[in-house]
């Protein structure tokens, strides 16, 4: 399993962090310690992934059917961003996905 080795204060701070609905943010990291793969990223979201840039290197990765599936907003990017995202989101460097 994909290691989550804290909780953080919500914000967007360095390295990977998951978003999750219900307003808690974890710092996690890769199973090898290096990159994801795409089942750990389909665990953490619930399903299968869909790929947004945040800026050039960092990438949101979320459940490509979290509004058909109807999930919760993710009141805590929303806030942070003012971007609407649906069900537990990652954001990670873009050269930590395999």
């Amino acid at each position: 399993m994909t290691e989550i080795y804290e909780d953080c204060d919500a914000g967007i701070q360095e390295g990977s962090q998951l978003f999750k609905i219900d307003g808690t943010v974890l710092n996690i990291k890769p199973k090898n310690g290096i990159k994801f793969t795409l089942e750990e990223l389909k665990t953490f979201v619930n399903g299968n992934i869909e790929m947004y840039p945040f800026n050039d290197e960092y990438i949101f990765i979320l459940n490509e059917e979290g509004l058909i599936k109807k999930m919760r907003v993710n009141i805590t990017l929303k806030l942070l961003t003012g971007k609407t995202f649906f069900g537990d989101v990652i954001l990670c460097l873009q050269s930590e996905i395999e």
